[in-house]
């Protein structure tokens, strides 16, 4: 009897080890975009790549490292959904991806300055923080995908003001001498 106990309690820790280890498999079988889809958090930013038109580079990208914004802190990405102005939306989304590498957060802090694709950030080490532009700071990381890595940060990164009035400045208009 006790040679069947110690061989139940063997098989139930292999079943154990073999879950644990399928559940991370799994989750890096996904890619960026469906590794977000199940994040509950994260659904602001997901209609945000959407309209955006930036769905491709979470889905088809290689080395792709994005930070995410909580729903609970998204307001500034929302307001500029709610108003349809999908330039502001791409310029906002484009400074929480970095599609040419896979950055972890440790990675990231050691970096000091980082190019996303909007734009430069900074980010720091304040104890056990991980710190963005001075603001923001990193609540859940290195969450793998099999093209990239995700952390969920707890502000939005918007572009540096230079960037802004480049994308939104309008083309002057040039008014002819009067006759």
């Amino acid at each position: 009897m006790k040679g069947f106990k110690r061989l139940f309690f063997l098989s139930m820790l292999l079943v154990l080890v073999v879950s644990l280890f399928s559940g991370v498999t799994f989750a890096q079988d996904k890619n960026v975009l469906d590794t977000l889809k199940g994040e509950n958090t994260a659904s602001i930013f997901l209609e945000a790549v959407e309209m955006a038109n930036l769905t491709d580079i979470l889905t088809e990208g290689e080395g792709v490292t994005v930070l995410v914004p909580t729903d609970d802190v998204a307001d500034d990405l929302k307001a500029a959904m709610d108003e349809g102005d999908t330039d502001k939306i791409y310029s906002i989304v484009s400074c929480h991806i970095i599609s040419s590498e896979i950055l972890t957060a440790s990675d990231l802090s050691s970096a000091g300055e980082v190019y996303t694709d909007g734009g430069m950030i900074t980010v720091k080490q304040e104890d056990n923080d991980i710190i963005i532009n001075d603001t923001i700071k990193i609540v859940k990381a290195d969450i793998k995908a099999k093209n990239g890595i995700i952390h969920l940060i707890d502000g939005v990164i918007l572009p540096q003001e230079e960037e802004v009035e480049e994308i939104f400045e309008e083309e002057p208009v040039e008014e002819e001498a009067g006759d």
